[in-house]
């Protein structure tokens, strides 16, 4: 049996190995003297003013696997329709775009399914904006692989705006 080569690379790996095992000990790497941290405390004081996320409410009023009405076209071989009655309610002072492509289904095999092109019987969920207090309520079909479970039924907002007004903050 030969002997292990040591070359530059195994040295600088020994050395830094070496320091990481002194720091976690707690000492330093060359003095042997402990390292403290300095550990500082999170604030205690209340905030001037608190901003909460938009009051978005995403809501299911009726899901169908497999999809038993008519749609538009049949699905592709070994796929299956999958439909959602759901809502979006704006309860907030923002605006919402809704469009079905941010409507998903999360299936088992980790993959995500955006809402299809198709329609059923059923009123759709037309794509439109939000504004303060406005709602919008609709089917939407999905086109999923047969055999594989839907796990979650997904709507992936737009991303909300905190906003403060700085003329009325004072501290």
């Amino acid at each position: 049996m030969t002997a292990p080569r040591i070359n530059r690379r195994h040295i600088v790996r020994t050395a830094a190995l070496s320091g990481t095992a002194l720091a976690v000990a707690g000492l330093g790497a060359t003095s042997g003297i402990p390292v403290r941290a300095s550990i500082q405390a999170t604030p205690t004081t209340d905030p001037i003013e608190t901003v909460n996320p938009p009051q978005w409410v995403y809501r299911v009023f009726g899901y169908q696997d497999p999809y038993r009405g008519n749609a538009t076209r049949d699905p592709l071989p070994g796929t299956r329709w999958v439909a959602a009655e759901v809502g979006v309610n704006n309860e907030s002072d923002q605006p919402l775009s809704l469009s079905t492509s941010d409507l998903r289904v999360r299936l088992s095999s980790g993959l995500e399914v955006r809402a299809g092109e198709i329609a059923g019987t059923e009123p759709r969920l037309n794509p439109r904006n939000l504004n303060a207090g406005e709602n919008a309520r609709g089917w939407v079909w999905f086109l999923v692989e047969e055999g594989v479970d839907v796990q979650q039924l997904v709507y992936v907002a737009d991303a909300p705006e905190f906003r403060f007004d700085p003329t009325t903050l004072t501290s």
